[in-house]
């Protein structure tokens, strides 16, 4: 099973797991390989619209971790956007399934509802917006 992030892919392989990171475009990734039984854990940020996620890898001896854009930089980090978001959760829902010895699934992030009152609001808004910019326009 692999996935691609923005930052470099995952790839679980038998009994490891490999983060590969490119350090410049064009080049070879440097793989970093962990077998799954020396992991203890995982962090784990869901991507927003605005905000990328992020997959670390956690076990003895993994880097110490990093905050906010540092992560870019982190060779146990693989970030990713909301459209790489699907893929990167099935990867990190399978690793935590081999990690606790349990089936496990993560809630994922449902696109935020609007409401019947807020849609029509924003009808009225567009239909008073109009009105008034064909007063404007013909007058």
């Amino acid at each position: 099973m692999q996935a691609k992030g923005s930052t470099g892919s995952i790839t679980i392989d038998g009994d490891l797991v490999s983060i590969g990171r490119a350090s410049l475009p064009g080049l070879a990734e440097a793989v970093r390989t962990v077998a799954i039984g020396d992991l203890v854990g995982l962090d784990l940020r869901q991507a927003t619209a605005v905000e990328p996620g992020y997959i670390r890898l956690i076990y003895p001896g993994a880097s110490a971790g990093v905050a906010g854009k540092l992560r870019l930089y982190d060779p146990d980090t693989v970030m990713f956007n909301i459209e790489h978001q699907e893929v990167m959760l099935d990867v990190h829902d399978a690793l935590m399934s081999r990690i606790s010895g349990k089936p496990f699934v993560t809630t994922r992030r449902s696109a935020p509802v609007r409401s019947s009152a807020a849609t029509v609001v924003s009808l009225i808004g567009a239909i008073v917006g109009l009105a008034l910019l064909a007063w404007w326009v013909f007058s």
